[in-house]
């Protein structure tokens, strides 16, 4: 499920209920199941955007880290020289904790399961009025 269908969805029965409102049909249940959504929405974008965010970050440390190690490799040193440079790039680079990393992504994904829970219900809302004021 990726992010972006939903925002999709989201958008086409928030743009079926803006014509409901526009021709002064509505309800509390609609307008509730509304809120819900938008409220979804913002909050799967947030840990979306939040699980991005510490991927980058990982993917930043990964990196660094192999191109110091590259230029250790490629250097002449003694194995002290080497244990000190080791001991620094440790000290230096922020390791990534991949548990964090799969936390936040089941955290969007959960998000994403309630946004679309959001959708479906609004969308059921939307329906049952207008099949109740034909």
């Amino acid at each position: 499920m990726a992010l972006a269908d939903l925002e999709s969805r989201a958008s086409l029965e928030q743009e079926r209920l803006a014509g409901l409102s526009a021709a002064g049909m509505s309800n509390p249940d609609i307008v509730a199941a509304n809120d819900q959504l938008t409220a979804a929405l913002s909050a799967a974008r947030t840990a979306t955007q939040a699980g991005i965010s510490l991927s980058q970050a990982a993917l930043v440390s990964v990196n660094t880290a192999s191109q110091e190690i590259t230029s250790l490799s490629t250097a002449t040193v003694d194995d002290a020289t080497l244990t000190a440079a080791v001991n620094d790039l440790t000290g230096r680079v922020p390791f990534f904790d991949a548990d964090a990393v799969d936390a936040q992504d089941s955290a969007a994904f959960d998000q994403q399961v309630e946004l679309d829970s959001a959708i479906v219900e609004l969308s059921e809302a939307i329906n049952a009025f207008l099949a109740a004021n034909g």
